[in-house]
């Protein structure tokens, strides 16, 4: 039982690591993005990881299905006006 809780807690500790990278890149490419004026500005790193994140969780969507939710998303996030 010990060598299970042991494995969780590194589970944990390299998931977490991976999030804080994955969300500083996504911070970072948002940012530059928005200076270059192709993405809303009221959008932020946390916004965006939900929409993509929700997205990745939707594991009986077809491909047709995926390509239009990305195609949506992407709309959604140009800028308005």
């Amino acid at each position: 039982m010990r060598d299970m809780s042991a494995l969780f807690r590194l589970l944990k500790k390299y998931l977490g690591l991976s999030q804080m990278r994955i969300g500083t890149a996504v911070g970072t490419v948002l940012s530059r993005a928005q200076e270059a004026g192709v993405v809303r500005q009221d959008l932020d790193q946390a916004d965006l990881m939900q929409l993509v994140g929700g997205m990745c969780m939707a594991r009986n969507a077809t491909l047709e299905q995926n390509q239009r939710l990305l195609t949506f998303l992407l709309d959604g996030l140009k800028p308005q006006g």
